[in-house]
Parts: structure tokens; sequence; C-alpha cells
């Protein structure tokens, strides 16, 4: 009998982690579940802890595989997933871990619902300084565009299966690229109200500059939005569009806390790109000043004040006013 949820886990240099995430799965009230670890050719003694860790544990239901080359990020969530054979899947990357009742919590909803995917509150974490940065909390009113991320979520695997759903190589932003593809083919969703995951902060993420580079990243999110805007239909098409412009404004502001040269530089390149992609995205009706339900309150006023910027064509004043205050209001993230 096929488990409940397959638990997948990919793993690449988080040796440092790894015990706290082991442990993490050991302790879930929810007993339902494989666990399908792959190692993705770690140099350091990631393999080791994995080893360690199933041989204490032999009473879970563990799956690992070790790569032989180096496939990354979406070859290895293949591999993961071609492999499970749970009901539902979650990605629990290694630098990520759940609280106890974080299965248990997704299970009840799916079942109660059944709901193709079921979405968590999470928190940020600065692992190294040991402190929350801050918190995502979502509501059913919410559109299912707006859950663009893997992040404490369950997904049924057989719309995978049936629709043929993989990372291409192509989108390296896989989560934005695989979310969006299930979104088109997803009957239903539901989400949970509880803190049940934990996120962590990392070099690798898009707020280090070394590891992510501006142009590639918005060339590649609006190269997804290409491929998929031909499945959309057009009741979709607002709440499809403002997933992609919020995204637009998301990157801007990332890198454009570096300086007022590079968000200026970057904004003009990235607007023209958003102009040939969605010609009238200003007139989104979900920009508003106003709570939108649709999507998640954080960063609302952030995508209509820069759209306002945009309108009113003070970009520069808008881009200091931005970098001075997100200095001081939030400089960890």
């Amino acid at each position: 009998m096929n488990p409940f949820i397959s638990v997948i886990i990919n793993v690449y240099n988080h040796a440092h982690i790894l015990p706290k995430v082991f442990e993490a799965l050991k302790a879930q009230t929810f007993k339902d579940f494989e666990i399908v670890i792959i190692d993705d050719c770690s140099p350091d003694n990631s393999r080791e802890i994995i080893d360690d860790f199933c041989k204490k544990n032999d009473t879970l239901n563990v799956k690992k595989i070790y790569l032989e080359k180096n496939l990354g990020v979406c070859g290895a969530r293949n591999v993961g997933l071609d492999t499970a054979s749970g009901i539902y899947i979650i990605y629990n990357d290694g630098d990520e871990w759940m609280e106890d009742n974080c299965l248990e919590e997704l299970a009840n909803i799916a079942k109660q619902y059944n709901a193709d995917r079921v979405k968590g509150d999470y928190r940020r974490v600065d692992f190294e300084k040991g402190k929350t940065i801050d918190v995502r909390v979502f509501n059913d009113k919410m559109s299912k565009w707006a859950f663009p991320s893997f992040v404490a979520t369950i997904y049924r695997r057989e719309i995978f299966e049936s629709n043929n759903i993989r990372c291409q190589k192509e989108y390296f932003l896989e989560d934005l690229y695989i979310s969006g593809m299930f979104a088109v083919y997803e009957k239903s969703y539901a989400v949970c109200n509880k803190i049940i995951y934990n996120s962590m902060k990392t070099a690798s993420s898009m707020t280090s500059s070394d590891t992510w580079k501006f142009l590639p990243v918005i060339d590649n999110a609006f190269s997804v939005y290409s491929y998929m805007k031909t499945m959309i239909n057009s009741e979709e098409m607002d709440c499809f569009n403002y997933n992609y412009i919020s995204y637009y404004y998301f990157v801007l502001a990332k890198f454009g806390r570096q300086s007022l040269k590079n968000a200026i530089k970057n904004h003009k390149y990235a607007r023209q790109l958003i102009r040939k992609k969605i010609p009238d995205y200003l007139k989104n009706p979900l920009i508003t000043f106003r709570y939108n339900p649709y999507f998640a309150k954080g960063g609302q006023k952030l995508i209509w004040g820069l759209a306002l910027g945009e309108k009113l064509r003070i970009i520069p004043l808008s881009w200091i006013a931005y970098i001075i205050l997100s200095k001081i209001i939030n400089p960890d993230t």
C-alpha cells in the first residue's frame, strides 16, 4: 500500500543542518509517510550523516539515492519525484525542517477537502543568528497563483504523473515553473493556517548577489510566463499576470538594495521586458493600495508604491525611498 506522503529531500552540502532535518522527521506525529533522500554528489560528509540516520532508524520507510553525477537542483528533484510512491509529495529541501505536526496538519486538510494542493504557513529563519526573519501567512481566499513556492506544501502526485510535469533545465526557477504548471491542472487547493515549517536563509538564496544574477533571474521568470500564458483562461488572467508583476517588483527590490545605480539600471532593463510580455501591467486591477485578498499581504504596498513611481515617472525617487526604508525597517532580508 502506498504511503500517504512522500517526503523528498534534496541534499547538497547540507551536513551542517541535516541532523536537524532528520530529527524533525523522526518527531512527526503523522506516521504514514516515506522519506526519499537524493544526495547530489555532496563534497561534504552529508552521505555519512544520511547513512548513520538510516542505520539508526531502520523502522522508518527511507529510500536513499546517491547520484553518481551532479544533476543540479532540477535533475535531483526529478529523480526524487520518479522514486516517490506517495499519494502526495512534499519537497523538504536539505536546509529546511518541519514542525512536529507538519505532516499531520497537511494530511488532515488534504483528506478533509480532497485538495490537490495544501499550503501551510511557515517562518523564514536565520539559522546562524538563531532568529526568525519573518512569517509567511496564507488564507483560503487567495488565488492559486499566489503560491509559487514549494515551501510547506503537499501536492497530489498523480497530477505530476498524468500531465508529465517535471523540472526543466531551461527554467532554473523551478519552483515558479513547477508550481505554475501544477496550478494549471489542479482542481482544488486548501490552506493550513498554522506555522508548520521552517525555511532557512542561506548564502545561496536570491538575496545573495554572488550566487544569483539579476538578468538571468528576470529573463528566466518571463520565459516561464511566456510558456504558461497560452494555458491560462481569460477569467484567471488578472491573477496570473499579477503573480508575475509581483515577481517583477520582488526581484527588482531584492537586487535594488545594492545601490541606486544598480536599481535604476536593472529597472530599465526589466521594464522593457515586462512591457513586451504584459503591455498593460500597470492597469492590473489587483495593484491597489487597499488590501488585495487574492495574494499575501506582504509586499502589496511595495508593489503599489513602485507601480505608482512608474506611472508618475519618478523612478529614482522611488528607489531612494525604498533603499533607505528597507535598510531601516528590515536590514536582514
